[in-house]
C-alpha cells in the first residue's frame, strides 16, 4: 500500500492525539460518565499498515475474511469515536455527524457480521479482531478542547478506513465486498470533506 503525504501528515495527527479503537458496544452511549480507554502506544503501526502486514503475513486466510474483520473492527472503533462526540461535544454539526456515523457504520458492521457468517461459516476468529488504533487521549481532553481533539481524531480515523476500502475494493475477491468497498470509499470521502470544511 502506498501512502500519500496527507496520509502520513494525519497518521502522526493520529498517533499525538492517542486517536484508536476503544470498547466494542455499537449501540448508543449508555452512560454520562467517559468510557475508560487504552492509552496511546508509542510506535504504533497504522491500521492501514496492520492489516496490509498482516494480508501479507497470512496467505493462508482469505483476503475477504481479513478484509470483513479488519473492516468491521474499524467501524466498531469509530462508533465509539462517534458515541464520545455525541456524550461530550457542544457543536451541533459535529453531534449531527457522530449521529450519522453511528447510524451509518452500524448498518455496515451488520453487513459486515452477515457476510461473515454466511461465506465462512467455519472459519474461526482471525488475527484482525486484535488490529485497533488507540484513542486514550480523547478522554483526557478537557472538554472545552473536546471538539477540535474529536475533529482531528475522526479524520485521521476515517483516513485510515478509507485507505483499507481502498485496498478492499482492488483486491476483494468478492463482488459485494468490492462494492461496499466503494460505497465506504464514498462515504469516507464526504465524512473527511465535511470535516475539513470546519
Amino acid at each position: 500500500m502506498k501512502h500519500h503525504p496527507v496520509c502520513t501528515a494525519l497518521l502522526l495527527l493520529l498517533l499525538l492525539t492517542g486517536c484508536g479503537l476503544m470498547d466494542r458496544n455499537i449501540g448508543p452511549p449508555t452512560s454520562a460518565s467517559p468510557p475508560t480507554l487504552p492509552t496511546v502506544v508509542p510506535g504504533t503501526v497504522s491500521l492501514a499498515d496492520q492489516f496490509g502486514q498482516l494480508v501479507d503475513e497470512r496467505d493462508d486466510l482469505p483476503y475477504d475474511a481479513l478484509l470483513l474483520d479488519t473492516l468491521s473492527v474499524h467501524m466498531l472503533g469509530a462508533v465509539d469515536l462517534a458515541n464520545q462526540a455525541i456524550r461530550r461535544t457542544s457543536d451541533p454539526v459535529l453531534l449531527e455527524l457522530a449521529e450519522e456515523i453511528v447510524a451509518i457504520q452500524q448498518r455496515n458492521v451488520a453487513r459486515l457480521q452477515q457476510w461473515r457468517r454466511t461465506w465462512y461459516p467455519d472459519l474461526g476468529v482471525t488475527p484482525a479482531i486484535d488490529l485497533s488504533i488507540d484513542t486514550g487521549g480523547l478522554v483526557a481532553v478537557d472538554n472545552d478542547a473536546f471538539d477540535a481533539a474529536f475533529e482531528v481524531t475522526m479524520l485521521a480515523y476515517l483516513e485510515q478506513g478509507r485507505l483499507i476500502a481502498e485496498d478492499g475494493r482492488q483486491q476483494a475477491t468478492r463482488p459485494e465486498l468490492r462494492d461496499m468497498a466503494a460505497e465506504l470509499l464514498t462515504d469516507y470521502e464526504q465524512q473527511i470533506a465535511q470535516l475539513q470544511r470546519r
